[in-house]
């Protein structure tokens, strides 16, 4: 998106960990093979309160959508893969 819905993401260079700011709280899909390792466990992230809460674990070999639940504007969506 662009303007307000812009998202940013970025991730290790060894690509096992990623972090995706989204201004507003709408579902993000994460492309197969974006994040290397067997599962990813993803976290929510309130940088205004600094409380984290589960995202999901998912499979690495799969594309997949993350979709935020409860989360105010500015979520910030951790991707580690393990």
């Amino acid at each position: 998106g662009e303007g307000a819905s812009h998202r940013r993401a970025s991730r290790s260079h060894d690509r096992h960990r990623a972090v995706i700011y989204l201004p507003r709280a709408l579902p993000v899909t994460i492309a197969k093979g974006a994040i290397r390792g067997r599962h990813i466990i993803g976290r929510w992230f309130d940088p205004v309160t600094g409380d984290s809460t589960p995202a999901g674990d998912f499979p690495a070999n799969a594309e997949f959508t993350v979709t935020p639940s409860g989360l105010r504007p500015d979520a910030v969506l951790i991707l580690t893969a393990t």
